[in-house]
């Protein structure tokens, strides 16, 4: 007979092998929807990138924050990410895989992520007419 896991005091990514979908609510609120939550020192770091990074983002379009200077994205199949850990960086590489993936189903001018004609193909159409 399968049994339910026990549930973990807190939701992380130790408890289930990843972070599990809305785990940073807890760092975004301090509360989880039964109690205030008291951080040790490296999950207040966590909750800091969280906030400051959301609250800048809103501010100004880029998630800055204190721990870590925010680089630029990018634009080509090596995109940069926010790392969010106590010793947050920026690091290469977010999804590799799947993003090379997009980026070429652009060529044949349809972005089917925003389900949107590229630039390229709204440029050719033109001509052609």
């Amino acid at each position: 007979m399968l049994r339910p896991r026990p549930r973990p005091r807190r939701l992380s990514a130790d408890a289930v092998g990843r972070a599990p979908h809305g785990a940073e609510a807890q760092y975004t609120k301090g509360t989880t929807n039964l109690k205030k939550l008291d951080f040790n020192n490296e999950e207040q770091v966590v909750a800091d990138v969280f906030r400051q990074s959301f609250i800048e983002f809103v501010k100004t379009g880029v998630p800055s924050n204190k721990h870590v200077s925010w680089l630029n994205v990018g634009t080509d199949k090596d995109l940069r990410y926010l790392q969010i850990t106590p010793k947050p960086l920026m690091r290469l590489g977010f999804y590799n895989e799947t993003t090379s993936f997009w980026h070429k189903t652009l060529k044949y001018g349809f972005n089917v992520v925003q389900l949107l004609p590229t630039e390229k193909s709204v440029k050719r159409d033109k001509l052609q007419l």
